[in-house]
């Protein structure tokens, strides 16, 4: 799975398994910002067998332009096919 966040990549590839097994937790007890999210993409992740990678900003012009204008538009209203390959 491609991302633009540098956190979500980071956190299911370099930290997932050590919360995993620490429920979630920090070494010093904490727990995980998001952990509840995490756990259940962690969940999906396992069950699909799917791998992250990060995109730079720069090369994920399109979907930045994408996310920006479903946060921009009405909760109901739909893309087109020109809205996503325009």
């Amino acid at each position: 799975m491609k991302s633009g966040s540098a956190y979500l990549v980071n956190s299911m590839v370099m930290h997932v398994e050590k919360w995993r097994l620490n429920g979630y937790t920090y070494a010093r007890g904490l727990l995980v910002v998001n952990g509840d999210i995490l756990r259940g993409l962690d969940e999906c992740v396992v069950s699909l067998g799917v791998r992250f990678w990060h995109v730079p900003r720069s090369q994920n012009k399109q979907a930045d332009k994408l996310a920006n204008a479903a946060l921009d538009r009405v909760v109901h209203e739909q893309f087109t096919v020109d809205d996503i390959f325009d």
